[in-house]
């Protein structure tokens, strides 16, 4: 049992790092201090993790990306900007962590490692979905949560309080990370019936889960609706056969569950709040009824913000800024393709992707199994699509899977290898 409330408070500051003002340094930095020094515990563990195939492969790429990133900075004249070098350094921090989070695993059942962390990411973001929900039925609990942080995370966010009138803000995760964050335990939801994890086992837990997740995705930013559309293609992948469900138990399940909560959160809460959380969220669609363009707020704000070199030089090697000296955004795009090409230069941004494309084709190998393959390739979809919208990696959730299902694998090699002896 402690190995488990160890696991989930250690993948909650993982996924969900806050910066408290009485701590030193964040809780993701305390956590791969911790993941440091279990590295010098549990010997025959350290062996499998470094005998893991191909992380050796895995971590040459990624310092030849962050090489080619400071690079970057030389090209180009003016103050240095190492706003993505720190952002992409924290792959090799991610290490620590995630070295921990599966010791814990192997810990609890060195044979079930991947399904338990499947249902261990699903009950963190479940949770994370109850805490946002709180913050938005009572806005008072959301302004104990800032006053506990440090001085600029709590300044970030109390100036974007008006949001959480019509939106889901959580701990250590907000607007477009924390769509990121929800889509990811959305996709896993979806997997796990056919991998009989014990989660799904639990049926009322698993619908509940699914169900606040959901919600609490929808409310958190609308990028949300493409995550969901990905979930269905997964559906798909899984067994063609399920878009007879999709249409005759899915859609139906999904207007009557969406006609109920919205009535139920009329009559138990504020209309006029109620209706402000409706319009934001299917604002794409009042849109279209009444005028007969799919647009929003958003969807205009971020076409406008698809801006390209104006010379041969920045498409090439681009002009090594990502940030402004005032912190805001360089040359006005929160759009992650555009901010790769105006910061290291088309070729490298298709590097970048490419070197994207092939860790997870590496995590993928590492399944035999055709369910967890899938998830991979909507894993890395998904990647793709959200570049659109904004910056983004998976990168944390990339490193956590590729060690985990390595650990599998190698115990599975040593128990074949065992078994083989055995029987000679």
């Amino acid at each position: 049992m402690k190995y488990k409330i160890f696991l989930f408070i250690i993948l909650f500051c993982y996924i969900y790092p806050i910066y408290i003002k009485l701590f030193p340094i964040p809780t993701d930095r305390i956590i791969q201090i911790l993941g440091l020094g279990f590295i010098l515990l549990d010997v025959p563990y350290r062996k499998l993790v470094f005998k893991i195939k191909n992380l050796k492969v895995f971590y040459f790429l990624s310092f030849l990306i962050l090489l080619s990133i400071f690079i970057v900075q030389n090209w180009n004249y003016g103050p240095v900007d190492f706003y993505y070098f720190k952002d992409h350094l924290d792959i090799f921090l991610y290490f620590f962590p995630a070295y921990l989070i599966v010791y814990l695993l192997y810990k609890i059942d060195k044979h079930k490692i991947i399904v338990n962390l499947l249902d261990a990411i699903v009950m963190v973001s479940f949770f994370q979905a109850i805490i946002s929900l709180i913050f938005f039925i009572i806005p008072s609990t959301f302004e104990i949560y800032t006053s506990l942080l440090s001085e600029n995370t709590s300044q970030g966010l109390t100036s974007r309080l008006g949001q959480i009138e019509k939106r889901l803000i959580g701990v250590g995760s907000a607007f477009f990370s924390g769509v990121v964050k929800y889509s990811i335990a959305f996709f896993i939801l979806i997997i796990i019936p056919y991998l009989k994890t014990d989660l799904y086992k639990n049926k009322w837990l698993y619908v509940v889960s699914l169900v606040f997740i959901t919600i609490a995705g929808l409310m958190t930013g609308r990028t949300f609706f493409i995550a969901i559309g990905l979930g269905l293609v997964l559906y798909l992948l899984i067994d063609v056969k399920n878009a007879l469900k999709v249409i005759y138990k899915v859609i139906p399940s999904v207007i009557i569950f969406s006609t109920l909560v919205y009535f139920v959160m009329i009559s138990m809460g504020n209309k006029e709040r109620v209706e402000k959380v409706f319009n934001f969220v299917f604002e794409l669609y009042i849109n279209y009824e009444e005028t007969g363009k799919l647009t929003s707020s958003s969807t205009e704000g971020s076409l406008s913000m698809y801006k390209f070199p104006n010379t041969l030089k920045t498409w090439v090697i681009g002009d090594g800024k990502m940030q402004n000296p005032n912190g805001s955004y360089y040359m006005g795009s929160d759009i992650g393709y555009v901010r790769l090409i105006f910061y290291f230069g088309i070729v490298l941004t298709v590097l970048y992707m490419l070197y994207q494309a092939y860790l997870y084709y590496l995590l993928s190998k590492k399944s035999q199994s055709r369910i967890l393959k899938a998830f991979c390739l909507i894993l890395f979809l998904w990647l793709l699509v959200l570049n659109f919208k904004g910056l983004a990696n998976l990168n944390q959730y990339l490193l956590l899977f590729f060690i985990a299902f390595g650990i599998n694998n190698e115990i599975a090699k040593k128990i074949n290898k065992t078994n083989s002896l055995g029987i000679n």
